[in-house]
């Protein structure tokens, strides 16, 4: 997941000279779902995560790896490789990896070091710095304010990449990190981890009305009931076969209609071909990030110009949290569902955000007092 990977922020000693190593627990919305172990040898810093999420009664697993290396004077990236994988949790399961993601050099500071060069800077006073995702390649300011306590823990209140962040630093390491963005929250760790077993992202949103009947039609109207915050952010989204019609104080009404095949012989050969390939690659045992995920990395390899949208879908009766992608073509974009293996992508699908955002703050945003109607 998107969230942990870019997101999670190291906190370790303004010393740098011996090797560390500190095992957090990862929770998500209250429940506990893996371990992050961040080590420190110099000027070499590893994330290494262990998550396990269940996905419409799935429970899946999910690594990721990133190590980067840089100047331990001015904190200047010299290189970094990140990878991530995630498949069914079962036993000689195989995972599906991404391609390493090789990075370096840069001027800016590596994110998941940042926090090393913040910490030097005197309590009370608000810095920041230049740093670069090593995952995404983003590139943006950290910020933080230090506050020393008596006993020499220190409180970092700040943002990273536009994210705010709150940490808890004991004796020079990470003690307690929460992103609130992403529902997210970091403990350091001496004993076993105990996983939940609760599916946090496929849980169904409470609906009214026959989406079956309108997916026939190939066309529905949806009205959203959310928080302001969300209703506005879906205001301003712009996708295929998604129009917003009206608007009052508690909902959002969307036309929502399945794109049309375009008449162009050469985009229709495309699409047939994209189509084969989701028809191959679908497996019932994957959720949709990772099927995503997949299908963008074949449309890379193909030179397919294709993104990652993220929204609601009606899957197996019910309307859930979802993730699809964006296919642009000649004759417009074109939404395709790598895990339904649908080309295109019926008109149960409601975009949220387009690909930077990600699952966990879209959460956040519409998660309490959501709801839809079918009209």
């Amino acid at each position: 997941m998107r969230a942990f990977v870019l997101a999670l922020v190291l906190f370790v000693a303004p010393s740098i000279a011996r090797a560390t190593t500190r095992h957090l627990a990862a929770s998500l919305f209250g429940e506990t779902v893996g371990e992050v172990r961040l080590t420190l040898s110099g000027s070499a810093l590893s994330y290494r995560s262990e998550l396990h999420v269940v996905r419409g009664r799935v429970r899946l697993r999910e690594t990721a790896f990133i190590e980067a290396r840089f100047d331990p004077k001015t904190g200047a990236l010299l290189r970094s490789t990140a990878q991530r994988c995630r498949g069914p949790d079962v036993p000689h399961a195989r995972l599906a990896c991404s391609r390493p993601i090789r990075r370096g050099p840069s001027d800016a500071v590596p994110a998941i070091a940042a926090e090393t060069f913040l910490a030097r800077e005197p309590g009370g006073k608000r810095s920041c710095l230049h740093v670069i995702d090593e995952q995404s390649g983003e590139t943006g300011d950290e910020c933080a304010t230090v506050t020393r306590a008596a006993d020499g823990s220190m409180t970092l209140i700040g943002t990273k990449l536009g994210h705010p962040f709150r940490a808890r630093v004991v004796a020079g390491l990470l003690s307690s990190l929460t992103l609130p963005d992403e529902g997210a929250h970091f403990v350091a760790t001496t004993g076993p981890i105990e996983v939940s077993d609760d599916d946090l992202f496929a849980a169904p949103i409470p609906f009214r009305g026959n989406p079956a009947a309108a997916l026939r039609r190939g066309e529905l109207r949806l009205k959203v009931v959310a928080p302001p915050e969300a209703l506005a952010r879906l205001a301003r989204v712009r996708a295929p076969g998604q129009t917003v019609v009206t608007r009052d104080a508690g909902a959002l009404a969307v036309d929502l209609h399945q794109v049309a095949l375009p008449q162009s012989r050469r985009v229709r050969r495309l699409l047939t071909r994209v189509a084969f390939v989701l028809a191959r690659a679908r497996d019932p045992h994957i959720d949709c990030q990772t099927a995503t995920a997949a299908f963008l990395e074949t449309a890379r390899r193909h030179r397919w110009n294709a993104r990652r949208a993220i929204g609601i879908a009606f899957v197996d009766g019910r309307f859930a949290f979802h993730e699809w992608a964006i296919l642009e073509t000649a004759s417009g974009a074109i939404p395709v569902d790598p895990l339904l293996a649908q080309v295109p992508a019926d008109a149960g699908h409601l975009q949220l955000s387009g690909d930077d955002g990600s699952v966990g703050d879209l959460l956040v945003t519409f998660r309490d007092g959501l709801s839809l109607v079918v009209e």
